[in-house]
């Protein structure tokens, strides 16, 4: 696990997965859910490059 190594793509499609995480959790009125998806920000804020 490698920090800020992460290409541009994959940092914008976690951030799309988080939001989706969020938006999903809110619609089925399952707020506790949308806790999930504090790894996906943390992984996209960091831009966490996963493998070599």
């Amino acid at each position: 696990m490698q920090l800020f190594k992460a290409n541009i793509k994959t940092v914008v499609l976690r951030y799309y997965l988080m939001m989706a995480v969020v938006l999903i959790s809110l619609f089925l009125n399952i707020p506790i859910l949308a806790v999930l998806a504090v790894p996906l920000f943390l992984s996209a804020l960091l831009a966490v490059k996963i493998g070599k």
